[in-house]
């Protein structure tokens, strides 16, 4: 069971970087992104937050040297 839950849990997450990156690096719509992968709105929308949630804890470490580089440069 831990097994397939794991296998879930990455499978998620590997969405959520899919249309994180369709989105943001892509330009994609919220209809082009809906027609690709089923979702409503609303589910591309919960997606979005939660990559944003995953990227802003990843880098929370890395924001007071993003801070000053961009003060000096």
């Amino acid at each position: 069971r831990l097994v397939v839950a794991a296998s879930d849990v990455y499978k998620r997450q590997e969405r959520t970087r899919r249309i994180f990156l369709a989105h943001r690096i892509e330009q994609m719509t919220y209809k082009e992104i809906e027609r690709l992968y089923g979702l409503s709105e609303r589910q591309i929308n919960y997606q979005l937050q939660t990559a944003k949630e995953q990227l802003r804890m990843a880098l929370k470490d890395y924001a007071p040297l993003l801070t000053l580089w961009t003060v000096l440069h």
